[in-house]
This record gives C-alpha cells, sequence and structure tokens, in this order.
C-alpha cells in the first residue's frame, strides 16, 4: 500500500493516523492493518526510569542516534517511553500499536477528530462564572472513558491576591458541548471500532 511508502516522512501518531483522512480507501487500509497487527514484539513496553536509549524495544537494533523516544505525554513526570528505531515502519508501528493498547487498557484513554484548539468555554460550578480557558496539553485530541463517561480536561488561570493561578479540571463531554457547540462534530477515531472491546465503550461516545 502506498501509506507504507509514507511512514519513514511521519514523525507523529497523530500524523499516521491522519493519513486516514485521504480518502475512504486509505482509512480502510490503515485501520484494518493496524487492528491485525498481531505481531508486536514482545521486548515492547513502557518504561519511566531505567530506559535503555540506544536499543529498539521492536528488533534489538542498537544505534544511539537512530533511534525515536515514543513519550507518554499524558503522564506526569517521569514519563512512561518506549524506544523504537527512528526510520523503520514496523518498529515505529509496533510503538504506536503498543502505546494506543496501553493507554486503553491501563488509562481508558481514546483518541478523536478534530482536534480541540483555541480558546473554549468552560463549565464552572457557580452558574454565575463565565470562564475562557483552552484545553490541558495532550487533551485537545483525547478524552478518557470513566465513571462519569466520557470527560476531557481544561485548564484556565485566574487572578487571586494580584497573581496569576492556574486551575485545571476534568469535565464531561457531554457538558462541554453544552458550552461549545462548536465542538459538536468530534467523532472517536475509526480504529477502536475495528476491535469489538473498544467498540463497546467508543459506541458509547456522545
Amino acid at each position: 500500500m502506498i501509506f507504507i511508502l509514507l511512514i519513514p516522512f511521519i514523525n507523529t501518531f497523530k500524523s499516521f493516523l491522519d493519513l486516514a483522512l485521504i480518502n475512504k480507501s486509505s482509512q480502510k487500509g490503515i485501520y484494518t492493518y493496524m487492528a491485525n497487527l498481531n505481531d508486536i514484539s514482545f521486548d515492547i513496553y513502557s518504561r519511566r526510569t531505567w530506559i535503555n536509549v540506544t536499543k529498539c524495544q521492536s528488533c534489538g537494533l542498537q544505534n544511539y542516534n537512530n533511534m525515536r523516544h515514543l513519550t507518554y505525554k499524558i503522564d506526569e513526570h517521569p514519563r512512561r517511553c518506549v524506544i523504537v528505531c527512528k526510520n523503520i515502519f514496523k518498529c515505529r508501528l509496533d510503538a504506536f500499536c503498543y502505546y494506543l493498547r496501553e493507554l486503553f487498557h491501563k488509562n481508558k484513554i481514546f483518541f478523536f477528530k478534530p482536534p480541540i484548539t483555541g480558546v473554549i468555554n468552560i463549565p464552572r460550578s457557580d452558574p454565575n462564572k463565565k470562564t475562557k480557558g483552552k484545553m490541558f496539553p495532550f487533551w485537545e485530541g483525547a478524552t478518557v472513558f470513566s465513571g462519569r463517561g466520557f470527560v476531557l480536561k481544561v485548564q484556565w488561570k485566574q487572578t487571586e491576591n494580584n497573581k496569576e493561578v492556574l486551575y485545571e479540571k476534568f469535565i464531561t463531554v457531554k457538558k462541554f458541548f453544552e458550552f461549545n457547540p462548536l465542538y459538536s462534530n468530534i467523532k472517536i477515531r475509526d480504529i477502536y471500532f475495528r476491535n469489538s472491546e473498544f467498540k463497546v465503550i467508543a459506541d458509547t461516545f456522545p
């Protein structure tokens, strides 16, 4: 498939999945390929400390200058990380798939499109307060499934005692839509619907 030839020039997980936006044929090909990828190296697992940055966890190649760090931006420091070859498609795809599955199983993270950018309205416990803010870093294109359903993480600043204080909190996607109807067209990325385990939860997305 033509998308395989483009992989060496893709540097992020988001950019890789964005290839599915080219047309319906490329979307089906990419997601089907990833959903059926079952031979991920047993050596791939994320670590927070004592990370060997010179060895690929997928193929075992040792070359410091050719390794890529796939970092879990959702984490507080120290963040989880996976080390794989920078330019070898299979190694990078192994890391992407492991990353996707681990975030789902451990953190119930789903990726959606399009991402939420710019200034947003943030619902507050006091309905008389009108607050502007933005998405917390990494959460522009991701949502987590919790006991309350799907939630997003937002942040805002406000002045207290002549100092600017940064606040953050989780809000439900439904509540977010109420205050930001402009983004009501966001959808769970199609890759989750290729796996029955993921689909059960993804189908409940607002």
